[in-house]
């Protein structure tokens, strides 16, 4: 599938795969808008993301991403990049990948953990305790189950990685 106007890739994955930074750049070579759910998110509630957490509980934080995801209707070319957990969000799932495809920045742990360390300030939505290593277990396999395009994704060169994947969404098939 070549992207045309009305198809809006959208970025999953773990927190510190890189769906903001690289979404970006991506999004810059393709010629498209770019949408950060997290930052939306930040704009609608005047909060970061761990204050409202802490504030308002899960649930709350929940009902607040999968309700972005579902809002999202972008009248020009956009690249998206969710929050880590819209994944537990089968209804925003689903309407996210009506707008184009789903693609998963494949990380492993031992990058995550690098970059993100206990991960503890990002307002991360889990499900058990555990920390980075628990949660990476836990979205993996939802990540699997929505992704159109699984872009595994090591250390390096970030502008390498995203022409990568520039290059991976124009010529799909």
């Amino acid at each position: 599938m070549i992207l045309d106007a009305n198809s809006h890739p959208i970025f999953i994955g773990m927190p510190g795969s890189g769906k903001s930074t690289l979404g970006r750049a991506v999004a810059k070579r393709l010629g498209r808008a770019f949408i950060d759910t997290d930052e939306r998110m930040e704009s609608t509630t005047g909060l970061s993301l761990q204050t409202y957490m802490d504030t308002h509980g899960p649930a709350a934080f929940a009902r607040l991403e999968s309700a972005t995801g579902l809002g999202l209707s972008p009248s020009e070319p956009t690249l998206v990049a969710t929050g880590g957990s819209m994944i537990y969000s089968d209804e925003a799932m689903a309407h996210l990948a009506r707008l184009g495809p789903v693609v998963f920045l494949d990380v492993p742990l031992e990058i995550l953990q690098a970059r993100v360390g206990c991960g503890s300030d990002r307002g991360l939505l889990q499900r058990q305790s555990g920390g980075l290593s628990a949660l990476w277990e836990e979205r993996r396999p939802f990540y699997l189950r929505h992704a159109d395009l699984i872009v595994p994704l090591e250390e390096g060169d970030p502008n390498a990685q995203a022409e990568h994947i520039a290059r991976l969404l124009s010529t799909r098939e």
